[in-house]
């Protein structure tokens, strides 16, 4: 499955820990893999990730990059749209 969520993340960053509780809540439903860009800085460099949090989204054969805080519905919204318009193409 191709589909799939990068949450790149700094540990102390208080705008990622506000974000917590949002990838907790989407882990129940999706596949997301947690990166640390303090421990995973050429990683991030390759995505071209320069700030957080930054979730990636791999959806419908696309990539949609989410910069800051985003609520569960807002992150759920786009991940539904993405996979429509992957179906549809």
């Amino acid at each position: 499955d191709d589909n799939f969520i990068l949450v790149f993340y700094q540990p102390g960053c208080v705008h990622c820990l506000k974000e917590l509780p949002v990838v907790r809540e989407l882990s129940k439903k999706y596949r997301i893999k947690a990166v640390d860009v303090s421990e995973n800085r050429e990683f991030a460099l390759k995505y071209g990730v320069s700030a957080t949090p930054t979730i990636v989204l791999h959806y419908g054969g696309k990539r949609k990059f989410l910069v800051g805080e985003h609520s569960y519905g807002e992150i759920v919204q786009e991940i539904e749209k993405m996979l429509a318009n992957g179906q549809e193409g």
